[in-house]
């Protein structure tokens, strides 16, 4: 069962690159979706959840881990999982502890042209101060995230078309898979 991630800072074209890619090689994909899920199916302390999304706060990793969990157990017969944002040291140890990651893309954009990016693509309902927060717990994680991944990061120009950065994961998937 392939375990792949994608890590980059908010527009740096994850959620688009991991859709594509779960749809070519049918995997599930691990994302904030699952803490919606977890909210709309009234889980244990989904009360908390909802109230800490609504109001633009971080989610309490204890209440992360549920919801991840959650989908994953639902998805137990699946080919395999692509973790969409894997950017916080403990979502990662998550992954790692139930499901280890095979390999890792960084999709690697700087903080000025993801920005540019968000905004152009109707996210100006992000706040400063809830970017502000993604950006530093993005920069804060990374180094822990590239040690701990070590040789199975694969870092990526951002800046170059979707079709380009397709080709490059999806090549390196199936390598992985043969």
């Amino acid at each position: 069962m392939p375990n792949i991630a994608l890590i980059g800072r908010a527009g740096s074209g994850k959620s688009t690159l991991t859709k594509r890619i779960s749809e070519k090689f049918n995997l599930v994909i691990i994302d904030s979706t699952a803490l919606r899920e977890y909210i709309t199916q009234k889980l244990e302390n989904w009360e908390i959840l909802e109230n800490t999304m609504a109001h633009g706060g971080i989610v309490p990793p204890y209440l992360q881990e549920k919801a991840l969990i959650n989908r994953m157990n639902s998805n137990l017969s699946s080919v395999g999982f692509i973790w969409d944002n894997l950017y916080t040291e403990s979502i990662f140890q998550l992954a790692e502890k139930y499901t280890p990651i095979d390999i890792a893309f960084h999709l690697e954009i700087d903080e000025k042209s993801a920005n540019t990016r968000l905004f152009n693509r109707g996210r100006g309902d992000l706040s400063p101060e809830f970017m502000q927060n993604r950006t530093r717990d993005f920069e804060t994680n990374l180094p822990i995230l590239i040690n701990s991944l070590g040789k199975r990061l694969v870092t990526i120009d951002a800046t170059k078309t979707q079709n380009d950065i397709f080709k490059t994961v999806s090549n390196s998937i199936t390598t992985l898979l043969t």
